[in-house]
Parts: C-alpha cells; structure tokens; sequence
C-alpha cells in the first residue's frame, strides 16, 4: 500500500485482492402436471351395410336363387370430446451452495493520524474500485436454479464500494510502515446487472495486516 501524510493527515491507495460469498440453501419446490385423458363420444348413429358374397340354390324349389349377404357395421360418431385429468404432485428439494466472489480491489482513502514516538493510531474513510477476477455457486432467475461461472454470471465486472477503517501502524523505518487495521466495506453499487437486479448489496467486515510506504 502507498501512503502520502502531510501534517496528521495521509491519503493511502494501492492493491488488494479481496473475497467475499455466502453459504445459502435454496429451497426448490417442484410441480408436475399430469394431463393424460381420453376421448369421450356421444351422438352415435350405428348401422349396416350389405354384400353379397355368394348365391344359395334351394334343391326344394330349382330355379329359386337367393344371394347370401354379408353384413359390415358401421358407426358414426356425432360429436366427440377430449377429456384429459390435471393431477397435481409436488416435490421439495434444498440445494445448498458456497457462493464466492473475487475481485481486485483499488482502494483511495483519506484520514487522519495522531503519533505516539513510533506509533500511530488513525481512521479514514475512502471509496475502492473492484474488478471481479472470479465467481463461483448458484443463483436464482425466473425461478430456476443455475449454476454461477465467470463466464455465464449474474454480476457485473466491476463494482464501486464505500470504506471505512481504524487501526494503528509501527514505524520501522523512515518510509516503512506495519500496520493492522479493522475494516468495514459495503457495496454503493450493486455487483448485479441490470437485468438480475434485486437491489442486493454486501456488507464485509475485516482485519488488515501488512506493510506501507510511506511517501515524504
């Protein structure tokens, strides 16, 4: 981290890598129609038709020929309908998923610093920029359930937070500085876009420790 101090106040920037998620469990209820049916008719107009397919010659009265008919049934159906049943069934499955979001984090602070020999105790507020590098997990839209990539992902690319912090640092030498300090971040943006909005931001709460240059 680079840090400019002039009198008891200092403007600090440089470049983090920062992740932050969620552990959720989504609860997946699953409806299945089942329509399956048949026809129904009504109206129905039954009648035959007649062949004939051969002759009878009556030995008791020669010269009488009577034909031999075959019937054939035949039925028209008037009006008919479908009749189909909507059964109903329901499932219920929870689904847990380790949602993760990495970006690279540019942070601008301002503060101010009081000095005690070669230590000091500050706090400063400032806004970081974050590129996403990484997203993993899963994630609701039009009510299915899909599965977070970097590729195929709900976020935006880059994202604008608001920081506040408090800590104190060790001097070891001119220009070099170890500090710790607690953070606070939340979104002023939200990491969706547009078109996934749910108006979600995050909240992060952390600790610091590290190095500083210090430029005079």
């Amino acid at each position: 981290m680079l840090e400019y101090r002039f009198s008891n106040f200092f403007v600090k920037s440089g470049l983090g890598i920062s992740e932050f998620g969620e552990n959720t469990t989504f609860n997946i209820t699953n409806t299945l129609h089942d329509t399956s049916g048949g026809y129904t008719s009504w109206d129905i107009n039954k009648y035959y038709t007649y062949d004939t397919v051969g002759y009878f010659d009556d030995p008791l009265r020669p010269g009488l020929i009577f034909p031999i008919l075959s019937s054939v049934p035949h039925i028209d159906t008037l009006a008919s309908q479908w009749n189909s049943k909507d059964n109903i069934t329901y499932s219920k499955e929870s689904i847990f998923s380790k949602n993760r979001y990495r970006y690279i984090e540019i942070p601008l602070i301002i503060g101010f610093q009081y000095n005690i020999k070669k230590m000091g105790l500050y706090a400063g507020g400032g806004i970081s920029y974050g590129i996403m590098t990484n997203s993993s997990g899963k994630f609701i839209n039009d009510n299915n359930l899909i599965d977070i990539n970097f590729k195929e992902t709900p976020f935006k690319r880059s994202n604008l937070n608001y920081i506040l912090n408090i800590g104190t640092d060790y001097a070891l030498s001119n220009n070099w500085n170890i500090f710790i300090q607690a953070n606070f971040k939340a979104n002023i943006t939200s990491i969706f876009k547009p078109e996934f909005d749910l108006g979600t931001k995050y909240k992060s709460y952390g600790i610091n420790i590290g190095l500083s240059y210090i430029i005079k």
